[in-house]
Formats: structure tokens, sequence, C-alpha cells
């Protein structure tokens, strides 16, 4: 079971020696003061130690190592993450990486502390708490080690939002790069460990955009602990972005950073700020979210850029957007012809075309499947890919293991809102009414302030004669936006219909504003 170390102040306990000149380990010169039954079995096998960002002065150091178990059965320890503290002050960001599982995370030492630095974070240099400069040797740590309960077991589940990057540039042609970011950031993060961090849709997080609402306003109605914010600067080339996680409750900062990068080098980013993000809110990655992030797939600037324009164009959900937003991803593969999220895309246009009676039906949804299946080829672990094949099946009317198909399109990713709500339209297609119900309300906690899914819960109650909590939910749904064209249709057309359902004298009042 993995567990978390903490450090413990009051203990002083010798685990280690950092040589600065070789960045090898050394046993301590001296004999090890014993420590509490609970931590006495743990002792750092490497270490390794880098400066970070500057916080209020003081310099932080990021110091990775591996730990191993004494005199225990067994000799490994799994990730983890200490922070060594000098009252409220951040000491050292420790990350244990897990020995046991062939793959040395282990840094290189990239600087060494400075005891006039430790100084300044209230370590006294005489008398050391935390860290003891050992002459000529190098540093050794004086913090308990203790462990604590891991809080990947607990069933309860933390919510993050991440709220629209604010575009920098100057320039309102660059709003496609910042929401694009927003859009992967979602993405990316909703990916980590869907069991254990769930993070709100992509609908709900741009409602936000430019909307003057605090943090602590946005945590309450979206119902989230964390609030993932920032901005992007474009230019000649080059991408600043700056990214701040806080947390709800106490409006702290926890991890704020300013990352400056060539835009070829976007992707890496990306997946330096999701595994930043896990670390800090102690999210244990999936272990294939982990390697993914690991390995950031490499494009040319060219074909990403095209890609962030057609899904900008998508999300615009309008006819001629749609068209728009073909262009680019074809642009997409044309630059990059392994894209798979471009070919996503393109699916995704098709299929809306399609159905809104745009292009020509089957020739249309013909398109869509191959656009899908090409992108499963290209990546079979492609989740929103799965989905969206299994959404042309759908209207295609290809029943045949389809329900598999959305099921392990959930597999993927548990976190994709759409996915959900396309699946409880294959379950009422089935004569499946209440785990329809079941699927789209869950499509709806993904993204909550969803007019499209607001509708959807209040028609999928509707078809199965559910009708006052039908009408119920289109109300809810027009408090948030009361200009929706499909909540007022909806709601009119259940309201005039409901007396064929409902017994008399049950059918309830409806708003004069339908």
């Amino acid at each position: 079971m993995r567990r978390r170390l903490t450090a413990t102040l009051a203990v002083l306990t010798a685990a280690c020696v950092y040589t600065a000149c070789s960045g090898r380990v050394t046993s301590p010169p001296s004999p090890v003061t014993p420590t509490p039954a609970a931590a006495a079995n743990l002792t750092i096998a490497s270490l390794s130690v880098t400066p970070e960002l500057a916080s209020g002065g003081r310099r932080l150091y990021h110091v990775r190592a591996t730990l191993r178990e004494i005199g225990g059965a067994a000799a490994t320890i799994t990730a983890a993450d200490l922070t060594l503290m000098a009252g409220s002050t951040p000491v050292a960001a420790l990350h244990v990486d897990n020995p046991a599982s062939g793959a040395s995370n282990v840094c290189p030492a990239h600087g060494t502390l400075d005891t006039r630095q430790l100084t300044m974070t209230d370590d006294d240099a005489s008398h050391p708490r935390f860290i003891e400069t050992l002459q000529r040797r190098g540093y050794r740590f004086l913090a308990q080690i203790d462990r604590a309960p891991d809080p990947i077991a607990s069933s309860e589940k933390v919510v993050l939002a991440v709220v629209p990057f604010e575009n920098l540039s100057g320039d309102p042609e660059q709003e496609y790069f910042s929401d694009g970011l927003t859009d992967e950031m979602i993405t990316q993060l909703a990916r980590l460990n869907p069991a254990r961090l769930g993070v709100i849709g992509r609908t709900s997080a741009m409602k936000y955009k430019k909307s003057g609402r605090t943090i602590t306003e946005i945590g309450r109605e979206l119902g989230a602990a964390y609030v993932l914010e920032g901005s992007v600067r474009r230019a000649a080339g080059r991408v600043r972005i700056t990214s701040r996680l806080v947390e709800v409750a106490n409006q702290t900062h926890v991890w704020t950073q300013t990352y400056d990068r060539d835009f070829d080098d976007i992707l890496t980013l990306q997946s330096e700020i999701a595994r930043a993000i896990a670390r800090e809110i102690d999210i244990q990655l999936a272990p294939d979210e982990a390697a993914r992030l690991a390995r950031p797939r490499g494009l040319s600037a060219e074909a990403h850029e095209a890609y962030l324009k057609g899904r900008y164009f998508w999300n615009k959900r309008t006819a001629d957007a749609f068209k728009k937003g073909i262009e680019y991803f074809t642009r997409a593969i044309e630059h990059e012809p392994n894209y798979a999220a471009a070919y996503d895309g393109l699916c995704d246009s098709y299929v809306m075309l399609a159905c809104r009676g745009v292009l020509p039906v089957t020739e249309t949804f013909t398109k869509a499947k191959g656009a899908a299946q090409h992108a499963l080829t290209i990546d079979p672990e492609l989740g929103e890919a799965r989905a969206s094949l299994a959404h042309v099946r759908l209207h295609s009317w290809e029943w045949e293991g389809l329900d598999a198909e959305f099921r392990r399109a959930l597999e993927l990713n548990p976190a994709y809102a759409m996915a959900h709500y396309w699946y409880s339209e294959y379950l009422m297609a089935i004569g499946r009414p209440e785990d329809a119900v079941s699927m789209v309300r869950t499509a709806l906690s993904l993204d909550p302030l969803s007019s499209v899914l607001h509708a959807s819960v209040g028609m999928t109650l509707y078809l199965a004669r559910r009708v006052s909590e039908s009408m119920e939910a289109l109300r809810k749904g027009l408090e948030i936006d009361p200009g929706h064209f499909l909540l007022r249709f909806r709601l009119g057309l259940v309201a005039s219909v409901n007396w064929l359902i409902l017994p008399r004298g049950s059918v309830p009042r409806c708003s004069p504003h339908v």
C-alpha cells in the first residue's frame, strides 16, 4: 500500500548524507539517533537536491530520494511526498520514488544546499533542526520521517475546476490558444486518477471566462475544493504560462509556477503542470496516465495550432463553425498524419453536421466513422475517439457490440461527460430508461453548468415517464441559462403534453415564461 511520508519537527534523527561533489549518498559518520517505532525502519538510500522557485524571498529546494525499509520483511517503499517545514514555511519538498519499479527517477543534483540560505528559512546553521552541514561531506537530514495513512485509500473525491486561462497577448485572435490550453489542461487533469480526482468539464469552466467571479464563488457554485487559474502570453514563437492552484476553503495559493518555453514544447509543459498539480493535492497517478505523461507526444507547432483552432470553432457549435473546424482538423492531419485527436475532431464535426441535417446523413456518418476508426488505429487508448465511434454507430443503428463499445470508452476516460451522455441515449434506445437517467445525471455531475446536459437530463426523465422531475430539471437549467433555446423548447414540449401521462389534477403548474 502506498504510504505518504511527513516530517515531524519534534524528534531529530540522522537519515542520510548527501555528498555535494559527487551526488553519492554515504552512511552517517555517527550513530543514528533512535526514532519512534513508526519511523525507525525507514532510511534514505539515494538523494538529490534541486533549487526551485523563490517564495517570499526564501529559496525552496526540491529534494528527490529513494527510501528503503530496514529491519522489515521488504526493502521497498512506494511513491510519496515529504515537505520539511520551518513553522509554516517549506524548507524542502521530498519526493520518494519506488525502487522496485525498475525505473530510476532520482534526479541528478542541480545544486547544493547553502548554510546561509538555510538560515533564511529559519534553520539555524549552528543548531540545525532540519538539515545539518557536514564539513567536506555534504548534508544530513535531521527531521523525523513518519508514516501517515494513505489518502488514496479514502473514498472522498477531490474536485478541481480549471477556469479559463487569461489571454495576455493583447491580440483577440489568440483567444483560440488560451481557450485551447484550458481545454487540454482539463482533459489532461481529468485522466490523472478519475477515482480520486474529479475535474469539472469544459462547458462549465468556460462560463467563468472574464466573469469576474471570485475563487470562493467559483468553488461554491461548482462544488470544487481547488481551482486552477492562470494566464498565457504568446509572442515570436515563445509562450509564457503562469499557473496558480488555489485551495478554495482558505484562498491559499497551494502552488504557483511560471514557464517560458518554445511553442513546440507546449505538450511537454502541459504534462509538467499536470504532474505538479497531482503532487500538490496528493493524487497518485493512474499507471497508464503516468506512462502517458512521462512520454508526451511530439507534434509540430503547425499541427497543434491547427488542432486548437479546430476545437475552438467546434465549441462554437454552429453549422459554419463545424465546417471551419473540419478545415483546421484536416490541416492538422496534413502536418501530422498520425494525429489521433485531430481525426477524433473530424468525427465529432461530421456527426454534428449530419444530426443537424446540414450534410447528407449516410455519406457523412460514413466519413465520421472512418475518422474515428483511424484515430483508434493510431491510439487505441484514446477514450474520446472510442466514445465518438460508439456515438456515430448509435446514430447509424449499428447495435451489435455497441454496449461494450460505450463501456470501453468509459473505462478509458470515465471523466468524459459527453461519453456518459451518448451512452444514456443508447440505454434509452434499447429500453433501459432508469439506467439512462442515472447515466445522463452522471454526465451532468461532470459538467454541472452545461445547458445541453441540463436539457438532456430533462428529456431523459420525460422519456422515462418521470414528468414532474423532467420539468424541475429543465427549470433548473433555465435558472443557469435563461436564454438557452433547447431548454425552453423542451420545457414547452413537456408542459404541452404532460396531461397525456399524468392523472387528472396532478399536472404541475408551468411557468408562463416557456
